[in-house]
Formats: structure tokens, C-alpha cells, sequence
């Protein structure tokens, strides 16, 4: 969610629609699942070099 402060400066630039967008699209940020680039190698790794191999 947003700071009070940072509302209160919305409110002078922006409508109340707008602010509820920003505020649900903080919302699906915050929810998204963050992968720490060791994840991402093994990943790569093993299942996408295997998936890759399978089909040479």
C-alpha cells in the first residue's frame, strides 16, 4: 500500500480512479514471486537443458 504521504501527493496530481489503479497494480507487485538467480541457473540448468536435449 501506499504511504500517507504519497496519497496525499496523489491526490493533488491524480484522480481517485487513478490512485486505486496504482494501488491494485502495488498490490499484484507485491504478490509476485521473486526467484534469487541461483534458482534461475539450476532451473536453466536442469530443466530447460533437459527439455533442450530431449529435442535435438
Amino acid at each position: 500500500m501506499l504511504s500517507t504521504e504519497a496519497r496525499e501527493d496523489l491526490k493533488t496530481d491524480c484522480s481517485f480512479e487513478e490512485i486505486q489503479r496504482i494501488s491494485q497494480s502495488l498490490k499484484k507487485i507485491k504478490s509476485w514471486k521473486v526467484l534469487s538467480k541461483k534458482q534461475v541457473d539450476d532451473f536453466i540448468e536442469t530443466k530447460l537443458f533437459s527439455q533442450y536435449t530431449a529435442h535435438v
